[in-house]
């Protein structure tokens, strides 16, 4: 199984962007990322955005970010399982420290995705 993090970060007051939550997967070497401004929960539908790929040092890491990009939380941290995982779709049931969710991804349109999470039943 590979892993997964989320991620909350919190950016400074003065930098343009909202705080939000970063899912992160492994994925050959990487960690393919996401910034949602929701914490992942059953029952959400939101808009994700697809950010550059990430280093998987991010699995392991909480604290400052460089270049005064504020600071990262783990909220939550595991491994999961795809069913699919590629350019316009992922299927996937991540098993964390704070249970089991399972998640639908659609890619809409440049770097704009639909994420739907649901209770693993």
């Amino acid at each position: 199984m590979s892993r997964f993090v989320i991620l909350h970060h919190q950016v400074p007051p003065d930098s343009g962007r909202e705080s939000h939550y970063d899912l992160m997967l492994e994925q050959k070497g990487k960690l393919l990322t996401w910034a949602i401004s929701e914490r992942p929960r059953p029952g959400l539908k939101i808009t994700a955005t697809r950010l550059p790929d990430h280093r998987l040092a991010y699995l392991d890491y909480e604290g400052p970010i460089s270049g005064d990009r504020g600071e990262v939380i783990r909220v939550d941290a595991g491994e999961y399982v795809s069913s699919r995982l590629d350019d316009t779709r992922a299927s996937l049931a991540l098993r964390g420290s704070n249970g089991s969710l399972y998640i639908e991804l659609h890619h809409q349109s440049e770097n704009q995705w639909t994420a739907e999470f649901r209770a693993v039943e």
